[in-house]
């Protein structure tokens, strides 16, 4: 792989030192925006793990059931709904393959991909369509999210 996004060390404990930071793994193509997105996310007190394709995302998956202790499994997944090699409905699939209970928060610029994934799941899934408001995008993520105990 010529392109290395995973940004954040990933081969942590998943709660290092009682720290209830919130794990989100952030896969987005487009890297002006994922990093946006991560930085806005990290000013709001969530770990953020980023993955800029569909293989670093599956990679990401994969590690979290290959070694749980290392690999921290991500509350919820933010995902572009585009990915390049991946349909809708494959990338859904993968998630839900990964056995992976996170909600999903899929980032579309095209409505039409709506209508690939309703009723493909039982997993929590919203869409938020781009261009989108950061805020909405932190409020999307703390209705999704049960927020830790202090």
């Amino acid at each position: 792989m010529s392109q290395q996004c995973i940004l954040e060390a990933t081969l942590t404990p998943r709660r290092v030192s009682g720290s209830q930071r919130q794990q989100v793994l952030l896969s987005e193509q487009d890297t002006e925006l994922r990093r946006m997105v991560a930085s806005v996310l990290r000013d709001q007190g969530y770990a953020v793990f980023e993955a800029c394709n569909n293989v670093q995302l599956f990679d990401y998956l994969w590690n979290c059931r290959r070694d749980a202790e290392n690999w921290p499994e991500p509350d919820i997944v933010i995902s572009d709904l585009r990915l390049p090699g991946w349909t809708a409905a494959e990338l859904l699939r993968t998630l839900e393959y990964s056995l992976i209970k996170a909600p999903i928060l899929f980032i579309t610029a095209n409505a039409d991909d709506l209508r690939a994934i309703r009723g493909e799941t039982s997993q929590t899934v919203v869409v938020l369509e781009k261009p989108f408001d950061m805020d909405d995008l932190v409020r999307q993520l703390q209705q999704l999210l049960p927020q830790p105990a202090c």
